[in-house]
């Protein structure tokens, strides 16, 4: 940004959404200013440069469409709540020309021509299609207010604004109710297949915040050492505190998260879990014991 005058109250470090309908404008550069007030502010206005540019479509496509209501956590498709390296689904129109999954690493940034700038960072892609993305936020960037675009060649969407959590746990789930959980010796849980009182559950979540060490976006997570939460976390059983072992980056994926944890004895069939990271709960899913 550049700001005048320089010496001022008004700190020249900083992000300012605009948001600009294009239509009817020719194809070219424009540049502007726009001048910021505060009533508080002794001294004048200060006034920021932006320059737009306008590039031509390419035949028979549109600008990729989506609605606030498109962008969701990816553990549950239901939560709206986002931190630096969550997976998010992102729903809407036009979003890609072709359907496409990442299969290498470091995930792509460009996947089937399709791009996801979040916070103004290129964010890493794993599954595109003209109706969802799939991608993760990436883990360097800032919690607070910010924006996702989804750009083709035939344009993009104007900037969606989101608010980013500095922790936002949630758990994946199977349908409504059941986590996506594994027994200790590796099976799926489930009605038919319950773990064992004094046993470890492996829950997989997304959106733990901050990781020592910190596992770049779009890399999958190390081995040795593991990259573990840094924040105050927690886990329930039925209600009850259950011992986490270990809640950090899933080893070998980027950006997926995982919760073992002991579950505590005098409690069978179908129980409630969730975790707690920094305070903030999770969503509530169900695992089965006996």
């Amino acid at each position: 940004l550049a700001v005048e005058p320089p010496a001022s109250r008004f700190s020249p470090d900083g992000n300012l959404e605009i948001q600009v309908d294009q239509s009817g404008l020719a194809v070219g550069s424009y540049e502007g200013t726009i001048t910021i007030t505060d009533e508080e502010h002794p001294g004048p206005p200060v006034t920021v440069s932006v320059t737009l540019n306008v590039t031509e479509s390419g035949p028979g496509g549109e600008a990729p469409l989506i609605t606030r209501e498109g962008v969701v956590n990816g553990a549950n498709l239901t939560s709206g709540r986002i931190a630096p390296g969550s997976f998010v689904t992102v729903f809407g129109q036009n979003l890609a020309t072709t359907t496409a999954q990442a299969d290498t690493f470091p995930l792509p940034t460009k996947l089937g021509g399709s791009e996801v700038i979040f916070n103004g960072v290129a964010a890493p892609l794993l599954y595109v299609s003209p109706t969802q993305i799939n991608f993760q936020a990436p883990a360097e960037t800032y919690s607070g207010r910010g924006g996702v675009i989804v750009r083709t060649g035939f344009g993009q969407n104007l900037s969606l604004p989101i608010d980013v959590l500095h922790t936002a746990p949630e758990l994946f789930t199977m349908g409504e109710r059941s986590a996506s959980a594994l027994n200790q010796d590796g099976s799926l849980n489930g009605p038919g297949n319950p773990a064992s009182i004094g046993s470890i559950v492996t829950l997989f979540l997304t959106g733990q915040g901050p990781t020592e060490p910190h596992s770049a976006s779009g890399w999958p997570a190390p081995s040795d050492p593991l990259a573990r939460v840094v924040s105050c976390t927690k886990a329930f059983v039925a209600g009850r505190e259950a011992e986490v072992q270990y809640l950090g980056l899933a080893p070998g994926f980027a950006g997926l998260a995982q919760a073992n944890i002991v579950i505590p004895s005098g409690l069978t069939g179908e129980l409630a879990v969730k975790v707690q990271v920094d305070d903030r709960d999770s969503n509530t899913a169900f695992i089965w014991v006996q």
